[in-house]
């Protein structure tokens, strides 16, 4: 199988995949149930696959006899699905990923999180696996696989936030529009490779020319009349 392809960051997938990393048996059935663009019978159908093999079958079993007996159901239940659903998400792994501090990433927009979260790009902090409390590393779960960063909302508001889960991270790819132009020189900061001082200068320019395109009055007032004025 092809348990690369399940992985939804395409850029942790990239890395996984020419790192030649080998799954266990647990993280390549985590990586299917959370694939995003699988329906249940899908998962359901992949994870049959997947422990088709005795060593699989015998791994899974020992880890959960009532996930293996609902993967070779032939009809999954609002019942079975519950228990489905909290079975994985009592697992927590701490899968390599290509992202640094500082890095632009973003959650890319996507029917399970299109509603959840309104501001997807972040300038990255810290992930759940860089420095994991005993805790987690022994008893952790699908919640404690979060990611730290900064968000800046559309007024220039700057927030520290949590998230989880960060093998839907990827880069963000751009372009950067109004407030978001200040993300290059945000990233440069948390990287230590400009000071506090420049990237303030570009915050004060990019938030200036933000609020003022803001309160141009385009649809009030004819293009033309706009630009002579020197507000375009």
């Amino acid at each position: 199988m092809d348990i690369y392809s399940y992985i939804n960051s395409k850029d942790i997938r990239e890395l996984l995949r020419n790192t030649e990393y080998e799954f266990n048996t647990l993280q390549a059935a985590w990586l299917i149930y959370f694939c995003n663009r699988l329906t249940l019978e899908e998962k359901q159908s992949a994870l049959a696959e997947l422990i088709s093999t005795k060593q699989n079958y015998e791994t899974l079993k020992r880890w959960n006899e009532n996930v293996v007996d609902i993967i070779h159901s032939d009809i999954i239940t609002d019942e079975m699905y519950y228990i489905l659903d909290c079975s994985f998400q009592e697992l927590w792994f701490d899968f390599p990923t290509p992202f640094e501090k500082g890095d632009i990433v973003w959650l890319p927009p996507r029917d399970y999180n299109k509603e959840q979260y309104d501001f997807v790009t972040l300038i990255l902090d810290e992930l759940g696996y860089f420095n994991p409390l005993q805790h987690v590393v022994h008893s952790g779960d699908y919640t404690d696989m979060v990611f730290s960063g900064y968000f800046v909302e559309p007024d220039g508001t700057v927030y520290h936030d949590v998230l989880f889960n960060y093998m839907d991270l990827e880069y963000y790819p751009g372009p950067y529009e109004g407030i978001e132009r200040i993300f290059p020189a945000f990233s440069k900061y948390v990287k230590g490779e400009i000071d506090l001082g420049l990237f303030l200068c570009v915050y004060k320019k990019v938030l200036s020319d933000t609020v003022t395109a803001d309160t141009i009055p385009s649809r009030a007032f004819p293009h033309e009349l706009i630009k002579e004025l020197g507000l375009d």
